[in-house]
């Protein structure tokens, strides 16, 4: 039995028929598609247009080593010189949030980036930072997540965070292993971000 690919199933979307659908993506090295041997930015290109790459902590291609900011995303833009790609990890606190006008151009801010299942990783973070964001636009973009498997599966373990100790490593509310996919934690940062 063929199995289809996330991209192949993207394509189905009526959005992308013109090509002129303007798109932020939030994704690193994760944001790939091992049935056609592409990343979704790579794709991207061809069916839209690619305004913004958000780039998480470690780099696109995790280069970096936790806790160091990307402060310069240059040596990004030869895989898609048309599109900006902004770091949400710099050196700076204020880094890690979206400002207004990085999506007052944006249609779809598409989400393709793999979590691990755990709290301690900043990737989901990130996201509810940028779900706390898109609740202050009047005009927020629609979202789509590329939806995948929680690799460390659907059980939860450990100790639920609460608020006096959260940051960056831990959103309040999940415990150590929350046993959510991406998806499901969008839609639960959706609904807290209001």
């Amino acid at each position: 039995m063929k199995q289809n690919s996330v991209l192949e199933q993207l394509r189905d979307l009526s959005v992308w028929q013109d090509g002129r659908c303007r798109v932020a993506l939030f994704t690193n090295q994760t944001g790939y598609d091992g049935c056609t041997g592409e990343y979704t930015l790579q794709w991207l290109r061809r069916v839209a247009h690619l305004v913004r790459v958000f780039v998480p902590e470690h780099g696109l291609f995790a280069e970096l080593q936790d806790q160091v900011g990307l402060d310069s995303t240059e040596q990004y833009g030869l895989l898609a010189p048309e599109a900006q790609f902004v770091s949400l990890y710099g050196s700076q606190e204020s880094s890690l949030y979206m400002q207004p006008d990085w999506l007052a151009d944006v249609d779809i801010l598409l989400v393709d980036i793999q979590d691990v299942g755990s709290r301690y990783y900043t990737f989901a973070t990130s996201v509810s930072y940028i779900f706390d964001s898109l609740a202050t636009h009047d005009r927020a973009p629609h979202v789509v997540v590329i939806e995948r498997p929680n690799p460390a599966g659907a059980q939860v373990e450990g100790t639920v965070l609460t608020a006096e100790y959260q940051s960056f490593v831990g959103r309040p509310g999940l415990p150590h292993r929350h046993g959510l996919t991406l998806g499901e934690l969008c839609r639960l940062y959706k609904q807290q971000a209001g």
